[in-house]
């Protein structure tokens, strides 16, 4: 299979990861080599890299779940802060 394209906020599966709660994550923004992603363990959110290539050819592994609008859903938020910060 090609390239795939990547957009910040695909939310993806790692297959690798086992049945633990390290298989899902977001992706914020590529980096070069590296994709810089967020993920969810414990309540916490913690940062995550992933090769740019494993995300972009290795379709078996890593499963495009879905997608989430991170620009709406951070500036909904700031927008919040701001009016209760008034």
């Amino acid at each position: 299979m090609g390239k795939r394209v990547i957009h910040a906020g695909d939310v993806f599966k790692n297959l690798y990861a086992g049945h633990s709660t390290y298989q899902i994550f977001i992706v914020i923004k590529n980096m070069g080599k590296y994709y810089h992603c967020i993920r969810f363990i414990d309540g916490k959110i913690e940062t995550a890299r992933f090769y740019t290539d494993d995300l972009q050819y290795d379709t078996e592994h890593f499963l495009l779940i879905g997608h989430i609008d991170l620009n709406s859903l951070v500036e909904n938020a700031l927008n919040e802060v701001l009016k209760e910060a008034k």
